[in-house]
């Protein structure tokens, strides 16, 4: 467990701390069905994206996310 933390938190200073540091242009949601969602936040440097699927029910994209995952659960990344 200490060692996930660590690796989240290297995640998070080298690739979302720098975003967060520029202007921010605003965020949007959308549900992606009962249980899973998609967050956006837009700043000057670039954006973020969150998926999530909190559900056990699997869930479709109707296309697959733009840029570079910085993180996905194990249970995707294999």
């Amino acid at each position: 467990v200490l060692e996930d933390t660590r690796r989240l938190l290297a995640i998070r200073r080298a690739s979302i701390v720098p975003l967060t540091k520029t202007r921010f242009f605003g965020a949007d949601y959308h549900l992606l069905g009962p249980c899973a969602l998609r967050v956006a936040w837009r700043f000057a440097g670039g954006s973020l994206r969150f998926l999530a699927n909190l559900g056990e029910e699997a869930v479709e994209l109707q296309r697959p996310p733009k840029g570079r995952t910085i993180w996905s659960s194990p249970s995707l990344a294999g």
